[in-house]
């Protein structure tokens, strides 16, 4: 259709000059014809050339035109490096870490393969990271391997395997792939083979014991020392000699010098005085000769704790006074408030839970909520036919809340059924209308609701009643102490309660409600600060290796070699030729410009 468009729209633009003439002109049409309009010109017929290809191409761009060819594609090597904390450990010949002898075996691996295969670089640890192509650039893989290292991680093989099997999934060519690692893994890498199938073959490297490890580092006050408690690990078949030294901000405690049988042992360091605030590192290192330790790069030799002040959770409680449930809120270690009536103005930060007994507590409040009571709940009443008699039943055994409750304690009495949102989980029930049940608001913060007032029943006077608060209390408030909360292992995400102000330096968090999921990558020591209702607050966080990655003896109990090899694919490719029509249509439109730009600049010459 736009070609005849383009020939009208071209004839209707020519033109027609206006010549003086002679009387006898018109006596001409009897012996010629005018050349005028009749006689297309050269040049014309050129510009009408490329007008048209102009309007093919522009109508060929529109239309999408793709060219579809078969091709065979060769299968490719995958490379998995094991950069896990144990390929830390320094096991090379010349004191390097294992993680250098994976690039050894990547380079002669290399050596033997073909030119032209396509090849892939990924390195697993809490996570699966792509770090190089897919390519078939032999040098650059190799440039690549030798940036990799040991992370402080340890190898999550279910993440590592399920990042594994949606990169293959992704590839259009099949892949062998090969993992090299130090054999430490939880699971034997069974996951691993299962997400690569029989194309996965592995290369265990290192084959020393690591130097020694420790662990669990714990500290208590009694009798005006401070009793430092903590594991080691030798992972040498013979009793080896350390020296165990404790610091506190780095200034010495106590130094010990210790005997560590194979595998794992439980040691004591002692010093006078109290364990107060403060950033304490243990440091277990082998003795050479005499009581000097040696040099060692391991970071497995050192066990980091964060004490801070914690301060208790501050919960208010809504509606008539009930003694009862703030001397239980009392004995779990909180500080519990009353108040009769919702307040208007609470900030976010304000209050770690709201308890209310009477008047609803709107969805958009700023802090967890535990409703009690139809009042609190607008719980609709169940007909006496469907509830006379009947005891709730436990449904969601496996939620936090649900721990060690029993629901057969809450008696018979009133039914009333709660309008619980569709994403709740329900703990309770009464002839298949929930009565109690728990959900988290799209802001994050969490709602556990009771249709029925325990002190009406005999829930409030059963041993479930404390124990349904204090899982409330824990679901809503992580548990930690002193040492625990902002002691952390790298690379395992944590729950902290936190304020709206929380700030962390090299620590990665994502808020959740009055929650934060907090995690950090690197060993090492890292600051934060928040803003409470007492004022700001501020403190340390230790990040450790984790445990798993300590007994970092080489294994060889992973997965079996690979047994197939893949076979090329041939897979049908789409060529977009779209791109091509379009430049063809510029090209086009170009010819035209400068073609009519030249024959305008001579008219004007001639003029």
């Amino acid at each position: 259709l736009s070609v005849p468009a383009v020939v009208i729209l071209y004839f209707l633009r020519t033109r027609w000059k206006s010549l003086p003439v002679g009387s006898t002109f018109i006596w001409r049409l009897l012996v010629d014809k005018n050349d005028g309009g009749r006689r297309l010109r050269r040049r014309s017929l050129l510009l009408l050339a490329l007008q048209l290809g102009a309007a093919i191409a522009g109508t060929l761009a529109a239309a999408g035109p793709r060219w579809k060819a078969e091709r065979l594609l060769e299968p490719g090597l995958a490379f998995l490096v094991d950069a896990s904390a144990s390929m830390s450990v320094p096991d090379g010949p010349d004191g390097g870490a294992r993680i250098g002898l994976a690039a050894r075996i990547i380079a002669e691996r290399l050596t033997a393969t073909a030119p032209g295969t396509p090849l892939a670089l990924l390195a697993g640890s809490s996570r699966l990271d792509p770090v190089f192509g897919p390519s078939k650039d032999k040098e650059g893989l190799l440039r690549a391997v030798r940036e990799i290292s040991a992370s402080g991680r340890g190898l999550a093989e279910d993440t590592v395997a399920a990042g594994l099997k949606a990169w293959l999934a992704a590839r259009e060519e099949s892949w062998t792939v090969l993992f090299v690692t130090d054999g430490c893994l939880e699971q034997g890498g069974k996951p691993l083979a299962d997400a690569a199938g029989n194309t996965l073959s592995t290369e265990i490297v290192g084959s020393r014991p690591p130097p020694p490890s420790v662990s669990g580092l714990r500290l208590r006050d009694e009798g005006g020392h401070v009793f430092a408690s903590f594991l080691a690990f030798n992972g040498s078949v013979e009793i080896a000699d350390a020296m165990a030294t404790m610091m506190k901000d780095d200034e010495p405690l106590a130094e010990e010098r210790i005997a560590l049988e194979p595998g794992w042992s439980r040691h004591d360091l002692d010093w006078a005085g109290t364990a107060g605030t403060g950033a304490y590192e243990l440091a277990v290192r082998a003795t050479t000769s005499g009581d000097e330790p040696a040099d060692s790069q391991w970071p497995g030799g050192r066990y980091r704790v964060a004490v801070n002040r914690i301060l208790p959770a501050r919960v208010l409680v809504i509606g008539p006074p009930d003694p009862y449930l703030r001397i239980l809120l009392s004995s779990s270690g909180v500080e519990a408030l009353g108040s009769t009536a919702l307040p208007t103005n609470a900030a976010p930060g304000e209050w770690d839970l709201a308890v209310s007994c009477g008047p609803p507590i709107p969805e958009e409040f700023p802090a967890d909520v535990l409703l009690l009571g139809p009042e609190a709940t607008s719980a609709a009443a169940l007909p006496d036919t469907q509830t006379a008699g009947a005891i709730p039943e436990a449904r969601s055994p496996f939620h936090p809340v649900n721990r060690y409750v029993d629901w057969s304690e809450f008696g018979s009495s009133a039914g009333f059924s709660l309008k619980a949102p569709p994403e709740a989980s329900v703990l309770a029930s009464v002839s298949d209308s929930p009565v109690a049940a728990a959900w988290t608001t799209r802001a994050g913060y969490r709602r556990v609701a009771l249709a029925v007032s325990p002190s009406g029943s005999r829930f409030a006077l059963s041993p479930s009643w404390p124990v349904f608060l204090r899982n409330v209390l824990s679901w809503c408030r992580p548990p930690v102490d002193r040492q625990s909360a902002w002691t952390l292992a790298a690379g395992q995400p944590v729950e902290r309660a936190a304020g709206p102000e929380f700030s962390a330096k090299g620590v990665s968090f994502r808020r959740t409600g009055s929650r934060i999921i907090l995690q950090a990558d690197v060993p090492g020591w890292f600051s934060w600060s928040d803003r409470t209702v007492s004022g700001p607050v501020s403190g340390t966080i230790a990040v450790n290796i984790p445990a798993s990655e300590l007994d970092a003896m080489p294994r060889t109990g992973t997965p079996r070699p690979g047994s197939d090899v893949p076979a090329a694919r041939l897979v049908l490719v789409e060529t977009d030729l779209s791109p091509i029509a379009i430049a063809a249509m510029l090209a086009f439109l170009v010819a035209e410009w400068l073609l009519w730009r030249g024959k305008s600049k001579r008219r004007s010459a001639h003029g």
